[in-house]
């Protein structure tokens, strides 16, 4: 996890646990897997296949796909969001994209939630200033 995240997330009050903190700096990623969802924890990782593999094991995972000089400032723009997901079910995987918005999955179905702070009226007029259809 990239430090700025670990910081602000902690900061927020959400207790982390860095793989280097637990003694797994060097362990195998389905070790470090293991660690969390024994302990009932949220991976959050910028790495793809990690996030594959601790959601194939039945974690709950936060994928970062964004950039890691704007992921912090992507996370807090949708942290509501992202709490309300993960609390809802478990296990759950959701993906902070790049510029705007998350992804969903959870063992039955995939949707995409839609940015946080806008409602559908600004997202259409936002996109038709834009051009986009």
């Amino acid at each position: 996890m990239v430090e700025g995240v670990a910081l602000y997330l902690q900061g927020k009050g959400h207790p982390i646990a860095r793989a280097r903190d637990a003694g797994l700096a060097k362990a195998d990623d389905s070790d470090s897997a293991a660690y969390a969802l024994a302990r009932d924890l949220v991976v959050v990782t910028f790495d793809y296949d990690f996030r594959r593999l601790a959601f194939e094991l039945g974690c709950s995972v936060l994928h970062v796909r964004a950039p890691e000089n704007t992921a912090r400032r992507r996370i807090a723009l949708e942290l509501g969001n992202i709490l309300a997901l993960l609390e809802h079910a478990r296990p759950q995987l959701v993906t902070v994209l790049p510029k705007e918005g998350l992804t969903v999955s959870g063992r039955s179905s995939a949707r995409r939630a839609p940015p946080s702070g806008r409602s559908r009226r600004q997202r259409r007029a936002r996109a038709e200033r834009s051009g986009k259809p």
